[in-house]
């Protein structure tokens, strides 16, 4: 669309990431918030239909009905946390795809950089894993999942490349615990190389852009557990064909907790050292299977070819909203 229906809202963080587009008579607004507690309350009420990547059904259920907005709530399509730079990836994987990925007597290679916010080894603070089960703060959260994944993978027998960046803010780098961050193309040749890609996304639970991207370089990852959102069929990328599962359903979204309470929003349970234990055993065992790593190195770039590309992605926009319109 030339312009937009209604101005850009604003979250807390700064303007809410959307965008609208008239498809075949409909007017639709498309969430790429990577929040599952973030809407763009205004073109909810003024759109057709309200397409949001990272939906969480349940939380929004109870978000709404708090909010007074439940006749809206019939609106909601769940969508995929496309990143902007697939097309991009695309021409990586078609030019260089054969640098990385896996084939017979080549070593599985793993790439791990996770992006933190601040850097609570360098404060002295204790690691709050293992001893007992905790509840953490979001904040602490993200950043402990981080540096532990960053700490086992280094005791993986194969190679690892693994860093901890600091989102562009020096101060927190310290060249032992947290590096600089990597330039993009950097970050997606790196990608190319491995033959996984390492992903963190606690406490939110939602796939980063680096999910996608990975997959579009023909490139499966490595995640904690299947995040807790809605994601189309079509999209949904299949545990052991284009993912590993470290710890496969730890922790969960509270649904007694208040709407505001991040409690209700965020995985904030910290996994218990069996669980992280028997986990990266399982991974390691994954790792040495050659017949499966094989299978996913293909199933990702299949999955790359045939459904990460606009024509697909324009084609099941208008069988979904025919569908959705035909359905009223």
């Amino acid at each position: 669309m030339e312009e937009r229906p209604l101005p850009q809202a604003l979250s807390s963080r700064g303007p809410h990431d959307g965008a609208w587009a008239e498809l075949d008579g409909s007017l639709v607004f498309f969430d790429m918030s990577d929040h599952v507690f973030e809407y763009d309350w205004k073109a909810i009420s003024h759109a057709d239909f309200y397409f949001k990547a990272n939906l969480n059904r349940s939380f929004q259920d109870r978000l709404f009905a708090e909010k007074g907005m439940q006749e809206f709530g019939g609106k909601i399509q769940a969508f995929a946390f496309f990143a902007p730079s697939l097309e991009k990836c695309a021409r990586y994987r078609r030019v260089g795809g054969w640098i990385g990925g896996y084939r017979k007597n080549r070593p599985v290679r793993l790439f791990h950089a996770v992006g933190v916010y601040e850097n609570l080894v360098s404060r002295g603070l204790p690691n709050p894993f293992f001893d007992e089960q905790k509840t953490l703060e979001p904040s602490v959260m993200h950043f402990w999942i981080r540096w532990n994944f960053f700490n086992e993978l280094k005791n993986l027998s194969l190679p690892v490349e693994t860093r901890l960046v600091s989102r562009h803010n020096p101060g927190i780098e310290d060249g032992e615990n947290v590096f600089p961050n990597l330039n993009h193309w950097v970050f997606l040749w790196k990608m190319l190389r491995s033959t996984y890609t390492v992903l963190n996304t606690f406490p939110h639970s939602v796939y980063p852009w680096k999910a996608f991207e990975s997959l579009a370089l023909g490139r499966p990852f490595i995640v904690e557990r299947e995040p807790l959102i809605e994601i189309p069929e079509a999209f949904r990328p299949v545990e052991d064909h284009h993912y590993l599962a470290v710890l496969p359903g730890c922790g969960d979204f509270d649904s007694e907790a208040p709407v505001d309470n991040p409690r209700s929003y965020r995985i904030l349970g910290t996994p218990t050292k069996e669980e992280w234990e028997t986990g990266f055993e399982r991974l390691s065992h994954k790792l040495e299977d050659e017949s499966l790593v094989l299978f996913m190195a293909e199933e990702s770039v299949r999955f790359a070819k045939e459904r990460l590309h606009p024509e697909f992605l324009v084609n099941w926009l208008r069988e979904t909203i025919g569908r959705l319109a035909v359905r009223g």
